[in-house]
């Protein structure tokens, strides 16, 4: 899906992010977005913003889960507080054993309501092909959803995991198949290789790999295989 769009992206992001940034000051607005403005209603709150994105978790846990799942209030809990830990760690994948422990869960129950996180759109997992072919495997990285989720549960902001986060969203939001790599941060549709990072991102880790990019943050244009990462807010 959009990946007539992201190969224009590739080719010609010097181009568009020119004609863009004539009139726009985008990373002003990109660091506002990043922060509080993926859910529509970031234009009827302000100062409210984060506890109104914790009564839509609250919501979809409480009374949304329990509606299209048999679950009772101390699996409800149980798996709030899943979240609310692995939000701390993200995007490292914590202990999966101690965790279970710490629940007071087994692996089944455990997996099951990590996979339930994602597909409420709490969560992102990132995993290899490999993985992925294993039916509910423990994922090789574990993201918010996206960035204002994290910002709501996370007291520690690692600059790095937002734009990853931000990075990993944009593309599986817009369909995009992304898997874990053994070089670089993301594979796309198995072909596009991406190391995400600030303006100082070198190649190094991906270097002489075909079809490999930097998605940087900082900057308003781009060079060569060095594309804004604010532009891959585009995708879709």
């Amino acid at each position: 899906m959009g990946c007539h769009f992201l190969q224009d992206i590739l080719k010609n992001h010097v181009k568009i992010t020119s004609s863009i940034t004539e009139n726009v000051r985008v990373l002003k607005y990109f660091n506002t977005y990043l922060e509080s403005g993926y859910y529509p209603f970031y234009k009827e709150v302000h100062s409210g913003y984060n506890v109104r994105i914790t009564q839509v978790i609250n919501q979809i846990l409480e009374s949304d889960y329990p509606a299209i799942e048999k679950v009772n209030y101390s699996t409800i809990h149980k798996i709030k507080k899943m979240l609310y830990i692995l939000a701390q760690s993200c995007p490292q994948t914590p202990n999966m054993s101690e965790l279970y422990v710490e629940l007071e869960t087994d692996r089944n129950q455990g997996m099951k309501m990590l996979y339930a996180l994602e597909r409420a759109d709490l969560l992102n997992l990132l995993s290899s092909s490999a993985h992925k072919l294993s039916n509910m495997s423990r994922p090789d990285k574990i993201y918010c959803d996206n960035t204002n989720i994290m910002y709501s549960l996370t007291e520690s902001i690692n600059l790095g995991t937002v734009r990853e986060t931000f990075f990993l969203n944009q593309f599986k939001s817009a369909g995009y198949d992304v898997e874990y790599p053994k070089k670089g941060d993301f594979l796309i549709d198995g072909k596009y290789l991406f190391e995400v990072g600030g303006k100082k991102k070198s190649f190094d880790q991906i270097k002489d790999i075909d079809n490999s990019y930097i998605a940087f943050d900082d900057v308003e244009i781009g060079r060569g295989n060095k594309i804004p990462l604010w532009l891959f807010g585009f995708v879709y």
